[in-house]
């Protein structure tokens, strides 16, 4: 039977038994160094909410968006069927495994709030929003109808979250309220970020693996699928070259990991907050590159 394996703090799919490494494209599953133990982010998001308005703009108000997140789940639909027909005997267990904010569940509304209120994010924020106001939270475009499909072929969908253990029930009401009760069991599919604890998911991701034989993952942020897309810890006095070397760092582990996108790791569009803008720093324009024009006149 496939299970996902863990290796260098990647999930890596293991395809000695069923003979499915062909599925994995010509490239095959990428190989990553993850951050050693301790190199954890420490900053804070840079950017105000204000600098998020056209981002949240995008999400809310452009087809494209939609367009584009329907794209990436018909994409992984007809990746799924591929290889459910391609393999015999058919896998055990199999699952696909989903983040919720943005990959499943639109929390743009939250970010609308803050805006209008002339208010930054907080964790004080976030948690009143999670735990109170189930009802606020919309579905990100095509994940029902793949979520859907997936539960019919037998596959089960299983969700890894940050969202807190202490409002699971008000996540639950959320899921329920947007339809995405099929395949019973909600409650143990539901990996949640436990009280105080981490909001890495690799211990997670293993205990999935451990149960189910897991075909793709879904999210927004490039640590849903493995920690090696960890920002590295900076020290306080963090140049602009400093950060520009680690933001090129993590591009490059996306450009190994080429062989996962659209084969078995799938990715969500989220230009409003993740790991990408926890370490911009003071000066966000130093991350840019412009073109060689010259302003006329001077």
């Amino acid at each position: 039977m496939m299970r996902s394996i863990s290796k260098g703090g990647v999930i890596v799919a293991c395809s000695v038994c069923l003979g499915f490494g062909w599925l994995l494209g010509a490239a095959g599953p990428a190989r990553l160094t993850a951050q050693q133990p301790g190199a954890k982010k420490v900053e804070a998001p840079a950017l105000p909410e204000a600098a998020r308005l056209g981002a949240n703009l995008y999400l809310q108000a452009s087809a494209e968006y939609r367009a584009c997140c329907y794209g990436i789940y018909k994409s992984a639909t007809m990746r799924l069927e591929t290889m459910l027909q391609s393999v015999r005997p058919k896998p055990e267990f199999p699952a696909v495994v989903m983040d919720l904010d943005e990959t499943v569940l639109d929390n743009s509304a939250f970010q609308t709030f803050l805006y209008k209120n002339h208010l930054e994010y907080t964790e004080d924020r976030w948690a009143d929003y999670e735990e109170h106001y189930p009802q606020d939270v919309t579905l990100i475009p095509g994940a029902s109808e793949f979520i859907q499909q997936a539960t019919a072929w037998g596959v089960t969908v299983v969700y890894i979250s940050n969202r807190s253990e202490a409002f699971k029930k008000s996540t639950i009401e959320a899921m329920h309220e947007q339809g995405l009760s099929s395949g019973g069991l909600l409650e143990e599919r539901l990996y949640l970020k436990p009280v105080n604890g981490s909001s890495d998911k690799a211990a997670r991701r293993e205990a999935v693996a451990a149960k189910y034989n897991v075909l793709m993952y879904f999210g927004d942020n490039l640590r849903d699928f493995s920690e090696a897309f960890a920002n590295a810890k900076l020290p306080a006095n963090a140049t602009a070259e400093d950060r520009v070397k680690l933001y090129k760092e993590r591009a490059a582990k996306a450009d190994e990991a080429q062989g996962h996108w659209g084969v078995d790791w799938f990715v969500l569009p989220n230009p409003v907050y993740g790991e990408w803008d926890r370490a911009i720093g003071p000066d966000p324009a130093a991350l840019m590159h412009p073109t060689s024009m010259a302003v006329k006149g001077r």
